[in-house]
């Protein structure tokens, strides 16, 4: 595990931060409901969940001419799955000019991820107390339907892919022993918010913070977030990261994490329809 991320070239905690997002994809290629494709050429993750990041591409070396058979073959698939598909295009992909390559293949740009770290021990520590808030870890099957059901509510999904994301993330396992941690914000029974940190080689990051509509700018993202990087603190972490959206930008920004580097995110829509 890495030091303090103060002594790191900018360079440097990127490749971290895309380093730990492929390690987070490779441990989900663990799961038997699942398959990964992973060489020294593309990282492609593929399953039987019908969203774009659940059946993606991260991380690609090729020339022009094979990249084009990569894309026309990645898109075969999603015809035959009938699923929507996520190219991201990164630091170390290559070509870096693959977003024109994708648009002429019925990709389109949807979107850019950016990629935020920081040292734990500089998190903004002045959260707000809410009334009858606590946090849970999960660990056994009953909590993880709950963290899945309040997950789907915190993106804005309509609950169809439930029992496919259920299936998925109980393959993983739900143990604090494990590299796949997840929290869930409770308020009186009720599921409100989730996180989850994922315990890479060098830093652990930091993913699915949601909050469902009804207590969106209460501070429970602030304090999801605080706890997830608390317990890996704990295992000896010192640096956490993230792919923060433009939604999520702000909250991430005012506990102090700094942006590197932005991934550009291209879906192809299954029939016209991202979800």
């Amino acid at each position: 595990m890495l030091g303090s991320i103060k002594k790191l070239p900018d360079d440097e905690i990127i490749n971290i931060i895309e380093k730990n997002l492929c390690e987070q994809i490779r441990f989900y290629g663990n799961s038997r409901r699942t398959r990964l494709i992973d060489n020294e050429n593309i990282i492609k993750f593929l399953s039987h969940i019908s969203l774009p990041f659940f059946n993606c591409v991260i991380f690609y070396d090729f020339d022009s001419k094979n990249l084009e058979k990569q894309i026309k073959d990645f898109i075969k698939y999603g015809r035959s799955k009938k699923t929507s598909l996520l190219w991201l295009v990164g630091p170390s992909s290559k070509p870096h000019s693959i977003g024109a390559l994708l648009e002429e293949n019925s990709f389109k740009y949807d979107d850019r991820m950016m990629s935020m770290a920081i040292e734990i021990t500089d998190i903004q520590n002045d959260l707000k107390h809410i009334d009858g808030f606590e946090i849970e870890l999960v660990d056994n099957r009953k909590k993880l339907e709950k963290w899945v059901h309040a997950c789907l509510r915190g993106f804005d999904e309509n609950g169809k892919n439930f029992s496919s994301i259920y299936k998925f993330e109980r393959s993983l396992g739900c143990s604090k022993t494990l590299p796949w941690v997840r929290f869930t914000g409770v308020v009186e029974g009720e599921a409100v918010a989730t996180s989850a940190i994922f315990m890479g080689s060098e830093v652990a990051g930091l993913d699915n913070v949601t909050t469902i509509p009804d207590w969106r700018k209460k501070g429970v993202g602030a304090s999801m977030v605080a706890h997830a990087l608390k317990f890996s603190q704990s295992l000896g972490y010192n640096i956490g990261v993230l792919q923060a959206s433009d939604m999520g930008y702000n909250l991430y920004h005012k506990l102090g994490f700094k942006k590197y580097y932005e991934f550009k995110e291209y879906i192809w829509k299954y029939n016209g329809v991202a979800k």
